[in-house]
């Protein structure tokens, strides 16, 4: 996943080519099956936004995370179990 850092825009999914930034990869990720997103880990450097929300099918959802809680120095992320049902276009959008 990459986040250009910009406010309002949607974080952008590996579409196999290895990097979404330059491959531009899609807005949003379908799975065939039920999944749930257990752990994320950023990169430090998040510098405009502060977090990431998740949607459904491009609807707002109440998950989301705070990009200082989540990033890779840290050993004690916070658990995340956040499930989507099979088929749907999970997307995160980053906001203040």
């Amino acid at each position: 996943m990459f986040n250009e850092d910009v406010l309002q825009t949607l974080a952008r999914w590996d579409s196999g080519g290895g990097v979404p930034a330059t491959t531009k990869g899609s807005d949003f990720v379908t799975f065939p099956e039920d999944v749930v997103l257990y752990d994320i880990a950023t990169i430090t450097g998040i510098v405009d936004t502060k977090q990431l929300k998740f949607m459904a099918d491009y609807q707002p959802t109440n998950y989301g995370i705070y990009w200082e809680a989540h990033v890779t120095t840290l050993n004690n992320r916070p658990a995340l179990n956040v499930g989507f049902r099979r088929g749907t276009r999970i997307s995160a959008i980053s906001s203040a």
